[in-house]
């Protein structure tokens, strides 16, 4: 939801990391600190069980949102930055994104033919990828 409040003229107080590392940066958000760990148990909520997750530190959290209201000013900036930001961030640039980094790894060309790739994940464990080649 980050890039949603983003397109409204909203900054982000965030964590810098994963998915978020894509679009967020100092110009248009207020990175949090996070711990990077092992997923915990939580009720009713184990989908990534065990895996690396991060946990944002609140402490982080309160002391960023604290500047922004005693800033107000640094706030417009960051908001007026958040909406430019994600202007960047269309379904057809983010389209177009996926067809470069697919064409690099050579998994797609106009001809439309298949071709499979294998590459690895963070364990090292092979990710097989079909797509038109």
């Amino acid at each position: 939801m980050a890039l949603e409040a983003m397109a409204c003229g909203r900054p982000v107080i965030a964590a810098f990391a994963h998915g978020h590392a894509e679009f967020l940066d100092s110009s248009c958000a207020m990175p949090v600190e996070y711990e990077l760990t092992h997923s915990r148990p939580r009720s009713g909520y184990n989908a990534y069980n065990g895996g690396l997750w991060f946990y944002p530190k609140v402490d982080s959290l309160v002391e960023q949102m604290r500047f922004l209201y005693k800033n107000p000013a640094y706030l417009e900036t960051l908001a007026g930055n958040a909406r430019m930001q994600a202007e960047d961030f269309t379904i057809d640039q983010f389209g177009q994104r996926m067809l470069d980094l697919l064409t690099r790894l050579g998994a797609y060309n106009p001809e439309g033919r298949t071709r499979k790739i294998k590459l690895a994940s963070p364990k090292r464990e092979p990710l097989v990828v079909y797509g038109p080649m």
